[in-house]
Formats: C-alpha cells, structure tokens, sequence
C-alpha cells in the first residue's frame, strides 16, 4: 500500500484566481467539401462561460444537419467543448464552438496555444443521410509554452514509459463537496481507459469514482469527488482515501494494489 500526505496541497474553487491570457487566430477554413464548408473566423478568450471559437458553416446540402465537437483539447489536455448550434440549417451559419472555463481552470491551462478537436457532422433524411468527421487543429499567435505546474506538484502514484498518474492535491468544489485532483497523462499511441476500484473513505464504501477514456498522447485533469456526507477536511479530524486504478489499453490489462491518501 501507498501512504501520501495533501495537506499540503490544498487547491480552492476559486475563479477570481483564474487569468487566461489573450490569444488570437488567423481566419482558417477546417473543412471545405461537397457537403459543407467550416471556417474557423476568431478566439474570443473573454467569454462568458469561458473561450469561444467563432465560426462559420455552410450547410450545401437541402436539409439540415447536426453538428457536435469529440475529443476537444487545449494544449494536449483534454477539455470540454460545446456547438453553440448543434442544428445547422441550409446556407450560411455564424455560431460558436464553446470550451468550458471548469475544464481548462482544472487543467492549469494559462495560454492557449494549440486546439485540436474533431467536428462531426449527421444528417438523416428521407432524401439524404451521411455521418462524417473532419479532424481539425488550430495554432494561435501565443508562442508553445506548456506549464509543468500541474504535473510536478503532488504525489506519482503510477508512472511507466506507457502512462503518468499523479495525485495533485486536494480539491475543494461547491457545494458537491472535497476530493482529489488527478493528473493523467497518455504516452502512448493507443487509447486508455482508466478508472477507480474499491473507493474507500474514512473506512466506508464510496460512491466517488473516475472513469476516463484517453486518447493517444493526450493529457487531463480528473477529480476523484467525495460527498461532504463522506469526509471531514476540518483540521481536527483525520480523514483518509483509500482506492484502486484500474487500466486498461489493447494488449494490456492491470489493476493496481491499494494506495491510501491522508487528508
């Protein structure tokens, strides 16, 4: 078993702590076929809710199609990210590719400077049906300067030439309650899945629980969440986490021993 200690690395959901640096794109078309042009037009880093990639569609075809975003990712890590118009109507549309503020506040993500995601494309219709993807990657005007912050801090619990899991620190959310900040990354060319097994807290079955899919040399940020109901964080009190990974990739299968966490 694995005994470590976050006290120490104690993080807050706190957004006024949270400064993404501005960045900008040059106008690029994604996607220009017989079906439908995308244009990728600007970023807006001041969003509302977080980044906003503005861009244009246009549907060639007679009948509308749906439009949804897979594998979203910000430097690596994987994010969050929503159409603002998920139905595209014949012609000519200027909507927005939305990228949750949570997920890249999560991922320690400062700067901006590469987006990779894949835009899917479905239409079913008496007279036409098709379901396609196009795979698009984008560069802003902000120099590749990944920040090592999130990886380096905390506890490795699992590290091979294959994957990196790390234990970054106690997370405080509102109001689900406390957890665990984990830092994955894939270093291999193959999808991995992993999840927790066993989850114990003070001594008591947990529902708490992390089940990722990761694709190839891609990175996140996942909490392992507990219920207030589940644990006491108050300085008089001790309380720990005890649980297992579970990973899983072709050709490879392990489920590791326990590793027990001390608030």
């Amino acid at each position: 078993k694995s005994l470590f200690s976050l006290r120490e690395f104690l993080r807050t959901d706190d957004s006024s702590e949270y400064i993404l640096e501005k960045a900008t794109i040059q106008e690029e078309t994604l996607a220009d076929t017989d079906l439908v042009k995308i244009t990728a037009i600007d970023l807006n880093t001041d969003g509302s809710f977080g980044p906003e990639l503005n861009i244009r569609i246009e549907n060639k075809t007679s009948e509308p199609f749906s439009f949804d975003i897979d594998s979203g990712s910000i430097n690596d890590y994987m994010v969050d990210m929503y159409c603002d118009a998920p139905l595209i109507m014949p012609g000519t549309t200027d909507t927005k590719i939305l990228i949750s503020s949570n997920t890249s506040k999560q991922c320690s993500i400062t700067n901006i400077y590469r987006m990779d995601f894949s835009i899917r494309l479905t239409q079913s219709s008496p007279d036409s049906s098709f379901s396609c993807s196009y795979p698009a990657s984008l560069k802003t005007n902000l120099p590749e300067a990944p920040d090592e912050n999130l990886r380096t801090s905390g506890n490795v619990l699992y590290d091979t030439e294959e994957l990196l899991i790390a234990n970054t620190g106690i997370y405080k959310e509102t109001p689900a309650g406390w957890g665990l900040l984990m830092y994955i990354e894939n270093r291999t060319d193959k999808t991995i899945t992993i999840q927790t097994k066993d989850v114990v807290i003070n001594e008591k079955n947990s529902d708490a629980a992390i089940n990722i899919t990761l694709p190839p040399y891609k990175k996140t940020a996942a909490d392992l969440t507990f219920l207030n109901s589940e644990i006491d964080t108050s300085d008089s009190d001790l309380a720990t986490a005890k649980f297992r990974l579970f990973i899983r990739y072709p050709g490879f299968l392990e489920t590791t021993s326990d590793y027990q966490i001390v608030f």
